[in-house]
């Protein structure tokens, strides 16, 4: 037999592109030679490819024939970059495709191949030129990187979507397996996962991200300019393909991006800063960049994989993870669905089509490469049959060698495993492994039981009696009796049921209530009630333990038998509705303590277990339970010789960080709804049998974090109230202000039920801005009033424009040179200096800014009309965070309505303008912010106003375009896209929370699980006070604009810019960094680390602690941000100079912002940075 090794006629992506490729032929050449010497091998390779070999230091010596193909001779033909794409793709003519075959002819003379051999890529040409040669098409297995095994596949049919698998798809999907392959096939899939789980370098990264998205899906880039990637996707680029993936997945799902690092770096770190601001499902692991192999490690933890022709598509089948198909390839013949249709993946996915596939490709296509490809005789024989059965006339799956053993390949895959490989290059990379306990024993045990209470599914209260006591609001409207102590009768009656018993075996429910009817008094009928609100409580308030139930569904995957052990007193009916509610179906055994009247607690459960496995499952030789208690689920179990996995409760875990010493207090003595509170955010940040969470910190330094543990329970405790007064106030309308009540207006649609008799929430656009302009039409009183407000030291012309809308051609020169200004107007003022001057202009200006006014007016009521804010007969709410109802009193100026006003917080300077009307705030009414004696929440307006903003800029005005439609103008701000990006993130915790509090309490009676103020502002109002040095740094360089101050304010100043070589700030920078940002707190918690230590700071700023020399004025006047006195242009200089790559990054030139790359943190950067100053110091230049 004549066998010829191709290559492509012209390398892909680099003359050395198939080096390694040509030393693989010779490698398998060399061996079927030894094994078969009648046969002759040959290599037909680009002349790019052999003139690189030659170069090489350790050439290849060897014997086999060697024809060499030039680009010159190609291109004479077919001049293209990318041959490959042009073959697989068929763009190419019939005379083209004739010319290369009669190249490739004369180039090899009179040798005739029987086999041409190509390594991923096609070659149509081929059969031209020897038509009773076979192509086989040779390319990477289903694994072939370590540490699974090298896989190879020979496909007679072609590549990707050419494939035998695109081909004959159904077939292959059709095929039966009997119940002993199918039980091969899971155990296979779990002796693969063993390979990476028990060595596995990123759980502990990756297992954070598990609770911030509700799903994530693993997008492994490819490499650009290839066309295993270009010819099988419409995407010119991976950046494009990435960017096209986060825009179309679903916001609450987690794109976990990874690199192929034997090419290009994609993912510099300016492209990252920008996905990250556009991208807030974005998910990267900067140490994702230095494991080998990354991609398979963190499958495993995937929910979805997405790609266009990346065989991890393949492995994916391992975990039972559904695949998003992106382009037209081999994946598509198994894939879930498409990327257009992402949305439906986990409702289409069907894991049984899985089985066939892998068992068609372990069996029939891919073959272990060391027992048949690198030996000799073996890869002869494979060859060999293929050939003779094309030439027979099979064709697609009939032209593959017969079905092999599965139990025999199984072997294989074994023998040839590389984890140790793997481990060996982790450990010289010094990457330790933290592989998830759970998984790793599950891998290793035959049968898997499980606890259920605080093991598979979790309360949202630290304590179960606390269940007693949520609910005893609403035994109080069944009883009548607002005094029935629930809690206690209930606690009671189960310790009597239980002593009746000798506390000897399980009781019941019934038990319980029949002791709760004989001690309490109350009728049966109504004792029937109360136990059913208690099991309806209990099937609302059990929720999945979701890292946990990654364990069970992978347990299944395996096939390993699945069994629930549980010792409480339901009934097995309610177990298996909490079970089925919850997502634990399809288990093999289960074992209730209440039925048997056995218990884990004093051994006696386990025998009958251990019976019934053996029975069911007699060749079961490891057994493994995990719970969360030591003595039931550890000591017990391992006395009757099963392995134990104790887990901690989520509660434990969370104790174990900054976040539990923050919850010290409630901790001590808790009561049902801060349980509530604090149990949700334990369950949904530790759900996992161990964290990656950093216990230093709060919130992780995760912007998610923090939008659900400190503002998540705030703006539900408010929008509560909120629904609650709109209810009493019979209101017919709620309108939500912009922009700080957009937050509360989507926790609103989240926790309002259609048919709880609340209006529809409708949102507001305004601000003072463009509601106070408006307002002064025929008031000159109020021009001047606006006038004295404080607006810092600004140009005469923004501060003209920004209180009275006054725009450049607007201001005559001839007038304000007779003030004695300048003429542009853009002579500065000051506060409170220049009130008299500011006066003096406004009066000079007056029938300008009636003019401006009364145009604005028309097209805001034009708006307010069509909102339909402006009726009469409607009673309407205005919702806001406060603090002295300008707004409010401003849209009844407007519309001649009063309004009721709920807000956060109200002050009690304004109370005579609102004898009438409704002025309620959540926290505090008529607050007085300068007294001493004030609510807290007055210290932190501006971080509170930071968190609470909305996406959208702050509204200017209402204009008419040429066509009479109303169109919305709205501030333009530096860091827009930053403050954006940071609102996203951080608002998606807090409607995290929201969904949470919603699914655990929202079926039961509301006002039972009210939070109260105290209870749901003290995570946020604790960590303001007391912030963590490790969270600070989200809230860097944060701003906020403040149109009437006429200032920008950094609720923490950026230190970056001023940090010297060492990265420590100096005494004097410290504090005027201090002094420039809102979050006085915050600030020193941040820049902690930055400082030169002198045993100046504080650990942290308490009530018994504070930073010698810094003081802290909560109640002095604003300080104004450094650059409140400089123009737009100025502060853009100062941006320029300062961070240039921020400024061409934030650029509304497209055209400018790449050039952003110039200035990176790297010597490229330095230099680009000084010849920039360079040129900025000379004036011509930039004026």
């Amino acid at each position: 037999m004549n066998i010829l090794f191709l290559t492509e006629l012209k390398p892909e992506l680099s003359s050395d592109f198939r080096n390694g490729s040509v030393k693989d032929y010779i490698f398998q050449m060399n061996n079927m030679v030894n094994a078969i010497p009648d046969i002759e091998c040959r290599l037909l390779i680009a002349e790019e490819t052999a003139d690189s070999l030659a170069s090489e230091n350790n050439k290849i010596v060897h014997n086999f024939k060697t024809h060499v193909v030039s680009a010159k001779q190609v291109d004479n033909i077919l001049n293209s970059d990318s041959l490959s794409e042009n073959w697989y793709n068929k763009a190419y003519s019939e005379e083209q495709l004739n010319d290369i075959a009669h190249l490739l002819r004369k180039i090899t003379g009179d040798f005739i191949p029987d086999a041409v051999i190509i390594h991923e890529s096609h070659a149509p040409y081929a059969k031209l030129a020897w038509p009773n040669a076979v192509v086989l098409h040779q390319m990477f297995g289903l694994t072939y990187r370590a540490p699974y095994p090298q896989l190879t596949q020979y496909d007679p049919s072609g590549l990707y979507n050419n494939s035998i698998l695109v081909k004959d798809s159904e077939k292959i999907k059709s095929i039966t397996l009997s119940e002993n392959e199918k039980k091969t096939i899971k155990e296979i899939k779990g002796w693969f996962a063993t390979q990476t789980i028990a060595h596995d370098p990123l759980w502990l990264n990756i297992e954070p991200w598990q609770h911030r998205f509700d799903k994530l899906i693993l997008c492994p880039l490819q490499v650009d300019g290839y066309y295993a990637f270009d010819a099988c996707s419409e995407y010119n680029s991976q950046l494009e393909f990435l960017e096209d993936v986060l825009s179309k997945t679903p916001k609450n799902w987690g794109v976990v991006v990874t690199e192929h690092l034997a090419y290009t770096e994609l993912l510099t770190s300016p492209v990252l800063a920008r996905l990250k601001r556009e991208y807030s499902n974005l998910v990267y692991l900067p140490e994702s960049k230095k494991v080998p192999n990354a991609s398979q490690a963190l499958l495993v933890h995937m929910d979805a994989i997405v790609t266009v022709s990346s065989s991890l598509a393949y492995q994916a089948m391992f975990f039972d993870i559904p695949v998003i198909s992106a382009g037209k390839s081999h994946i598509n013949a198994f894939s879930t669905c498409s990327l257009e249709n992402i949305e439906n993946t986990f409702k289409d996915h069907n894991g049984e089509i899985f089985l066939p596939v892998l068992f068609f490709l372990l069996t029939r296509l891919h073959h272990v490469r060391k027992t048949v490809i690198d030996n000799g005789a073996a890869h002869y024989s494979l060859i060999s049959t293929i050939v003779n059965n094309v030439r027979n006339g099979c064709i697609g799956i009939d032209a593959l060698p017969v079905q092999k053993n599965l139990d025999e390949v199984f072997k294989d895959l074994k023998n040839n495993s590389q984890w140790k490989i793997w481990s060996r290059e982790l450990e010289n990379k010094q990457i330790k492994t933290t592989p998830n306990p759970a998984l790793l024993n599950i891998c290793f045990a035959d049968a898997i039981s499980w606890d259920l209470f605080d093991t598979l599914v979790q309360r949202p209260f630290i304590q179960p009696h606390e269940l007693f006591q949520a609910i005893e609001p609403i035994v109080r409207k069944i009883t009548k009796n607002i005094y029935i102590p629930f809690h206690h009768l209930r606690r009671e009656a189960e310790r009597l049921a239980r002593s009746e018993h000798n506390h000897r075996i399980e009781i019941t429910f019934d038990e319980i209530y029949h002791q709760f009817e004989r001690i309490s008094g109350l009728e049966p009928h109504i004792v029937s009630q109360i136990k059913e609100t208690e099991i309806k409580a209990e099937l609302n308030f059990i929720q999945p333990k979701n890292g946990m139930l990654r364990t069970w569904r992978m347990a299944g995957c395996f096939g390993k038998p699945r069994s629930i052990i549980t010792d409480i007193y339901f009934s097995q009916e309610i177990i298996e509705e909490i079970l089925r509610k919850n997502g634990l179906t399809n288990y093999d055994i289960l074992l209730v303590s209440s039925e048997l009247r056995i218990r884990k607690e004093d051994g006696t459960m386990y025998p009958h277990y251990l019976s019934q496995v053996r029975r069911q499952f007699p060749k079961s030789e490891t057994l493994l339970h995990i719970g969360d208690n030591n003595r039931a689920d550890g000591e017990m179990a391992s006395r009757h010789g099963i392995k134990t996995l104790i887990i901690p409760k989520s509660i434990d875990l969370l104790k174990q960080t900054a976040l539990g010493k923050m919850y010290a207090a409630p901790l001590a003595s808790l009561n049902a709804m801060s349980s509530a509170v604090i149990g949700l955010t334990a369950n949904r940040f530790f759900s996992s049998p161990n964290t990656g969470y950093n216990k230093e910190s709060a919130v992780d330094a995760n912007l998610f974090d923090f939008g659900y543990a400190m503002l998540g329970p705030f703006v539900v405790g408010y929008t509560q109230w909120v629904q609650r007064r709109l209810k009493a106030l019979k209101a017919d309308n709620a309108y939500f202000l912009a922009r700080d009540a957009y937050l509360p207006m989507r926790v609103y649609e989240i926790l309002k039920d259609d048919n709880d008799g609340l209006p529809e929430a409708q949102y507001l656009y305004c601000s003072r801005r463009s509601a106070v302009v408006p307002a002064l039409a025929g008031n000159p009183s109020a021009v001047k009033e606006i006038a004295t407000l404080n607006f810092g030291t600004m140009p005469l012309n923004e501060l003209l424009s920004s209180r009275f809308g006054l725009s450049a051609s607007d201001l005559s020169a001839e007038k304000l040179i007779d003030l004695g200004l300048r003429a542009d107007g853009k002579s500065k003022v000051s506060y409170p200096r220049d009130i008299p001057l500011v006066n003096k202009v406004i009066n000079a200006f007056m029938p300008e800014i009636e003019n401006q006014s009364q145009k604005e007016k028309k097209t805001y009521l034009r708006y307010l009309s069509e909102i339909g804010i402006t009726d009469p007969n409607m009673k309407s709410a205005l919702i806001d965070i406060g603090y002295s109802g300008t707004m409010q009193r401003k849209m009844t100026e407007l519309t001649g309505i009063n309004y009721h006003g709920l807000y956060v917080l109200t002050h009690d300077y304004v109370i005579h303008t609102f004898k009438d009307e409704t002025f309620e705030g959540w926290l505090a009414s008529f607050d007085n912010q300068r007294s001493s004696i004030r609510h807290d929440t007055n210290n932190y307006i501006p971080l509170l106003e930071s968190l609470l903003s909305s996406e959208e800029a702050s509204l200017v005005c209402y204009e008419e375009n040429n066509k009479g439609d109303l169109i919305a103008n709205f501030l333009e701000v530096s860091n827009e896209k930053d403050r954006v990006a940071f609102i996203r993130q951080l608002h998606q915790g807090a409607l995290q929370f929201a969904k949470d509090w919603k699914s655990t309490f929202g079926s039961l009676d509301k006002d039972a699980f009210e939070l109260s103020p105290a209870i749901s502002s003290y995570p946020l109002l604790q960590t303001s006070r007391t912030p963590n040095e490790h969270d600070m740094q989200i809230f860097q360089g944060l701003i906020l604009e403040n149109l009437f101050a006429g200032a920008e304010f950094n609720v923490i100043s950026d230190p970056s810019p001023y940090l010297d070589k060492s990265g420590k700030l100096n005494r004097q920078i410290y504090e005027r960094l201090i002094s420039e940002s809102k979050w006085k707190e915050g600030a020193i918690a941040a820049y902690k680390k930055y400082l030169i230590q002198t045993n100046v700071v504080a650990d942290r700023i308490t009530s018994t602690t504070t930073a010698p020399e810094i003081t802290i004025n909560h109640s002095a006047k604003p300080t104004i941000n450094k650059n409140s006195s400089l123009t737009n242009k100025e502060k853009r200089r100062i941006k320029l100079i300062e961070r240039p790559d921020r400024f061409f990054a934030d650029s509304q030139h497209v055209i400018l912002r790449p050039l952003q790359h110039l200035f990176g943190k790297n010597a490229t950067g330095a230099v680009m940075h000084k010849l920039l100053l360079s040129i900025i110091s000379n004036k011509k230049y930039i004026h």
